[in-house]
């Protein structure tokens, strides 16, 4: 069995309650430790047992987001100082964690784990490792990545977070009727989502404004609480 065979029912990444399993995940938890799930620690582990390689000629990637999964550093932004979470510290992967969006209180950082997994921060509340190593794989052959929503906000709205490849521009959310919401993309994306919308699409621009994918997203807000 292949690796690429082995890992297949880690790609669907959505994020329900029922699919943490799936992922590394810390639901829940309170600072400054985060609870890993054992399956989840396990399936990085694999990982690692199965020795992913660096596939031949990826060191030249010019997407920012391939590169990171080929084994270069995160796009983003340095984390400095005191917005260093104690945990990264705790995790011994704060060098070279990058913040690669941010709305409001929330962020989303990028970071490499110690076993050399490509990891994405989603707020205070839920992070994973992806145990491939390239970018297809886990994206689907689509230039963008949703995942969430985690949580709702202090508003009561759910919190829709997104890593993007380099010729994405910007993310438009649509709901039922004519409603739309729209963010702009720098490898990653924070959409708040209001509890009496209705998600649909989630549409990937270019900034020609080209829409490059077209990803339904009805399933992963389904038996979500409505109302703040």
């Amino acid at each position: 069995m292949s690796a690429h065979d082995l890992f297949a029912p880690l790609k669907r990444l959505e994020f329900a309650d029922s699919e943490v399993e799936r992922i590394l995940a810390r639901a829940g938890r309170s600072r400054p430790r985060r609870r890993i799930h054992a399956l989840a620690l396990a399936a990085v582990a694999l990982a690692a047992l199965v020795g992913l390689s660096l596939p031949a000629g990826r060191a030249g990637l010019a997407d920012a987001i391939e590169r990171f999964f080929a084994g270069g550093p995160p796009p983003g932004e340095r984390i400095v100082g005191s917005e260093v979470p104690r945990w990264l510290v705790e995790l011994d992967a704060a060098e070279g964690a990058r913040v690669i969006a941010r709305s409001g209180e929330e962020r989303l950082i990028a970071y490499r784990a110690p076993s050399g997994a490509v990891c994405f921060d989603l707020g205070d509340r839920v992070g994973l490792c992806s145990p491939y190593r390239d970018v297809d794989s886990l994206f689907e052959g689509r230039p963008v990545l949703p995942l969430g929503p985690t949580h709702r906000d202090q508003a009561g709205r759910w919190v829709l977070w997104g890593v993007a490849l380099d010729s994405v521009d910007r993310v438009r959310l649509e709901f039922a009727g004519d409603h739309s919401s729209t963010v702009a993309v720098s490898n990653g994306f924070i959409l708040r989502v209001a509890p009496d919308l209705e998600p649909r699409l989630l549409v990937a621009l270019d900034a020609e404004g080209r829409v490059l994918a077209r990803i339904d997203v009805r399933e992963r807000f389904e038996g979500r609480p409505v109302g703040p």
